[in-house]
């Protein structure tokens, strides 16, 4: 399931949108989100003795008085760009606090040699209709691999 520049674009503008609002919101309710990508690497989690999966790390800290995310949960948007441009995108809803470290888990994905670029987003709905976002992205170089086996992510709070 990859998506081609274009829609990339498209999705990379609304996330730009969604920072705006959520900063225009952030000066106003001194509130705040905060988001950190901490590293990202290779490494065989799915055990076929490939090289060809990327571990991200990162770090979300939400300052909203009484907010519960279990009444609001908040959205995580994260994409995968490879050096071919070929971008993976995921969209999460999560119900739970973050941990102090979280983790995503891309399974097949370090494919090519080159520059891959993680980004993710966070979304935070707090009272009626407002929101505020933040987001973080990193350039790593993994080796290149050769999987032919479908890409997939599996997110760790």
């Amino acid at each position: 399931m990859y998506i081609k520049r274009n829609r990339a674009l498209f999705i990379s503008c609304l996330i730009i949108c969604l920072v705006i609002m959520g900063s225009n919101s952030l000066a106003k309710a001194e509130m705040n989100v905060h988001l950190n990508i901490v590293n990202s690497y290779y490494i065989d989690l799915d055990g076929d003795n490939m090289e060809d999966d990327i571990v991200t790390r990162f770090k979300i800290k939400i300052n909203i008085d009484d907010y519960n995310p279990i009444d609001q949960p908040y959205i995580l948007y994260i994409q995968m760009m490879l050096p071919s441009g070929i971008t993976y995108f995921y969209e999460f809803e999560v119900s739970q606090n973050p941990s102090p470290i979280s983790c995503i888990y891309f399974y097949n994905q370090a494919i090519e040699s080159g520059y891959y670029t993680v980004s993710i987003t966070v979304v935070v709905p707090y009272e009626e209709s407002n929101y505020l976002a933040t987001s973080d992205s990193l350039v790593f170089d993994p080796p290149g691999g050769n999987g032919g086996i479908e890409p997939r992510a599996r997110l760790l709070i």
